[in-house]
């Protein structure tokens, strides 16, 4: 037996008296074979009843157009327990969030959390994630309760029969395109026939696409907000830079929004996300001036002035 299976075969070892709730957050958006792989795994390592989906409703990104509803009726139709999916009231790495989530012990149960690599080397650089549960194993050390600090546990990425890495991505490309044969092989059969028994197609991707686009003129109505303050006011409670900074920021956010890649024309062919990352430009060589100490307040209004006209426009053209 090689190490690493010596290892997985004894983490039952280091399980507390009190027992342990493993977490297994993500989009789920639409849950796919690669996550119920996963899932399956971790029901098989810890217990069914151990292990804890948590997703949350999809937040108007393209990318996880989803309600919590409908990931939970794909979840169970993929084969997950249906008492153990639940929407966290905050991040899922929170372990007061998690304790909440499971109903758990926390004086006296430990806590998993199972992600990626990245973000498990991101959160052990904390306080509370202090080790990763192979290395716990490894030195067959007891896990503590959930109040005093948790775990992780690293999953690796599922690979699909023609060796790729499983992604949610190429699903919801397949629902865009309105092709939902595409995806039978990359989902369970269970989530399959719910896509298609809810009639999911590209009109959900494109509801999002639009819930995209309204956050990007959001965006922009806070710049321009912002670049007119600053024309009547100059220097208030807070600095001109600080403020050209957030207007410079919240421009580019929204020529993100406006990607002509993602939305088939809709955005005017990149002409928005153009005019966008102009005015963002001006703005940044504007705050270039003052950490040069050469700003020009007749100049930078001026500037101003054409990045609100700009900006202006490209609203009415949204």
């Amino acid at each position: 037996m090689s190490l690493f299976k010596y290892i997985e075969a004894t983490l039952t070892n280091i399980i507390p008296q009190g027992g342990v709730v493993v977490i297994y957050p993500g989009r789920f958006s639409p849950p796919h074979n690669g996550h119920l792989a996963v899932y399956n795994k971790l029901c098989k390592q810890w217990g069914r009843d151990n292990v804890w989906i948590l997703t949350a409703d999809g937040n108007g990104d393209a990318k996880n157009p989803f309600s919590f509803k409908q990931k939970k009726e794909m979840l169970i139709a993929g084969g997950a327990q249906q008492n153990r999916i639940v929407k966290p009231n905050g991040s899922p790495y929170v372990w007061k969030v998690a304790a909440e989530a499971s109903h758990a012990d926390s004086e006296h149960c430990a806590l998993i959390a199972a992600m990626g690599e990245k973000d498990a080397e991101r959160l052990m650089h904390g306080k509370y994630y202090v080790a990763s549960i192979m290395d716990l194993a490894a030195r067959n050390l007891k896990m503590a309760p959930m109040s005093v600090e948790g775990y992780v546990q690293i999953i690796e990425n599922e690979m699909s029969t023609s060796g790729e890495v499983m992604s949610a991505t190429s699903v919801r490309q397949a629902i865009a395109d309105g092709d939902l044969k595409k995806i039978k092989g990359q989902v369970p059969d269970g989530v399959y026939n719910w896509l298609v028994k809810n009639n999911i197609n590209e009109s959900i991707i494109f509801e999002e696409e639009i819930a995209t686009l309204a956050s990007g003129i959001r965006k922009i109505e806070s710049a321009l907000g912002i670049i007119n303050a600053v024309m009547k006011t100059g220097e208030t409670e807070q600095p001109v830079e600080r403020r050209l900074e957030r207007a410079r920021d919240s421009l580019l956010a929204a020529a993100e929004d406006f990607g002509p890649a993602a939305y088939n024309g809709i955005a005017h062919e990149g002409e928005i996300q153009e005019k966008l990352e102009w005015s963002a430009g001006i703005l940044a060589s504007i705050l270039s001036a003052y950490d040069e100490g050469t700003d020009n307040p007749v100049a930078w209004t001026k500037d101003c002035k054409d990045v609100a006209a700009t900006i202006s426009d490209t609203a009415r053209m949204s």
